[in-house]
């Protein structure tokens, strides 16, 4: 958390000395807009809580929301965002001649901020033209859900069948005994998530006031989803910290306040 602020402070850092800079001919605008984004979710480093770690496999999602922003002379833009995504991970594999399959599905209300830098060498709100933008920042998690899924051979099975086909999973015991109460998915994930943001776009202004972009957005979480009580080490006697990582191409509008200051 303490590198997140830092972070955070960064930004606001950087956004504060554009703001103190003498454009004799900058302008700056309010807006508002919303975004739908088409993912390709991940989760870095699986958990199956000591069993056999499965092949991974292709998973999309969507995401959508709102923000709000301030653009400098369609130079330099921060926003802040509220959006519900869908991330998680899809595995499957063939171990000891079993079809093992796994589903993930994490539902997160995200909080981003993010910096846009545009690339154009004029600076000024260029309408009727094609504008390109690299992106940075940060964005809090809150878990709204999660749905686990676990299948054998086809048949979907619980948790405990799954980790523990063939008593081989060394930690099955310790889990029986520390987890017996175990019935909510959302129990195996933290409750809170950080992601660092990267990316870069286009955006075009068809009028004074309406803007159309696509941009293409990675992020990766700095914080272990795991819940504290479910980090078990894996069946090579290691664990790592499971992290939330993304690629979304998303698609949105804006509306831009004529009266600017």
């Amino acid at each position: 958390m303490k590198k997140t602020a830092t972070f955070i402070g960064l930004l606001l850092l950087i956004f504060g000395t554009l703001q103190a800079q003498n454009y004799e001919e900058d302008v700056r605008r309010f807006y508002g807009g919303a975004q739908v984004g088409f993912n390709l979710p991940a989760i870095v480093n699986q958990n199956n809580y000591g069993y056999s770690e499965l092949d991974y496999m292709v998973k999309t999602s969507m995401s959508f929301g709102v923000h709000a922003g301030l653009d400098i002379h369609n130079k330099h833009m921060i926003q802040l965002g509220i959006q519900y995504t869908q991330l998680g991970q899809d595995y499957k594999d063939v171990i000891g001649n079993v079809d093992n399959e796994k589903q993930v599905d994490l539902g997160y209300l995200h909080i981003p901020v993010t910096y846009k830098w545009g690339l154009d060498d004029e600076r000024g709100f260029a309408y009727d033209k094609l504008n390109k933008y690299l992106l940075g920042g940060v964005q809090l998690g809150l878990l709204t859900s999660a749905d686990n899924s676990w299948f054998i051979e086809g048949g979907e099975v619980e948790l405990f069948d799954f980790i523990n086909q063939n008593g081989f999973n060394e930690n099955y015991g310790q889990i029986i005994e520390e987890q017996s109460a175990f019935s909510d998915d959302k129990d195996l994930y933290r409750s809170i998530d950080v992601n660092i943001l990267f990316g870069g776009g286009f955006q075009y202004f068809k009028t004074e006031t309406l803007q159309f972009y696509f941009e293409f957005v990675g992020g990766i979480g700095v914080m272990d989803i795991n819940a504290q009580d479910w980090r078990y080490i894996n069946n090579k006697g290691v664990y790592k910290a499971s992290l939330n990582a993304f690629g979304s191409l998303r698609v949105g509008v804006n509306y831009y306040l004529k009266n600017a200051f």
